[in-house]
Parts: C-alpha cells; sequence; structure tokens
C-alpha cells in the first residue's frame, strides 16, 4: 500500500521524503525507506534512540539516506529534522 501510494505521488509529479522514526524494518537495504520508494530518508530505523547521542545500546543509528551521520552529536533530533524539512521544502521553489 505504502509502495503504491508512493508511485501514484511520483507519477504526478511529486517528490517524497521521510524524516524521523522510520521502524518499519531495515534487517536488509530493501526494506529501508529509500528502496521503499522515498527520494531521501534523514532519521533513525530502531525504534527508539538517544535524541541528543543519536544512538541506541551504543550503537549509531542517525542516518542521511543509507550513511551514518557522525557529526550531530549533541544536537537534539527535532531540531536536525526541521533543518532538514525547511531545507527541503526550499528546493522545491
Amino acid at each position: 500500500m505504502l509502495i503504491a501510494l508512493l508511485k501514484l505521488y511520483f507519477l504526478t509529479g511529486y517528490s517524497t521524503h521521510m524524516v524521523g522514526k522510520w521502524h518499519l524494518g531495515f534487517f536488509k537495504w530493501p526494506y529501508t525507506p529509500t528502496y521503499r520508494g522515498f527520494d531521501s530518508f534523514y532519521g533513525f530505523y530502531l525504534g527508539e534512540e538517544d535524541h541528543f547521542k543519536h544512538n541506541d545500546y551504543g550503537i549509531l543509528d542517525l542516518r542521511d539516506n543509507e550513511k551514518p551521520v557522525k557529526d550531530k552529536g549533541g544536537v537534539y533530533s527535532a531540531r536536525l529534522y526541521a533543518k532538514v524539512m525547511i531545507l527541503l521544502n526550499l528546493s522545491r521553489r
């Protein structure tokens, strides 16, 4: 259902972006957002994380698409997400 909806957005000229908590599987790359129809992803895969350290059980879980984001420790997640959303909206103009 999700993939069909994203394809519909794509066909009508929209781009799709996932920002925040994914929590729908990441066992293999095909289960992650950019392989499930989103144009980009910024956030975390696990069900929880430390919103300042961006890890869970000591494992870094903040991603920009597939790449780990290693230089944002100490910055609250919601601020990072807001910045990404602002940049995405500005890029649409």
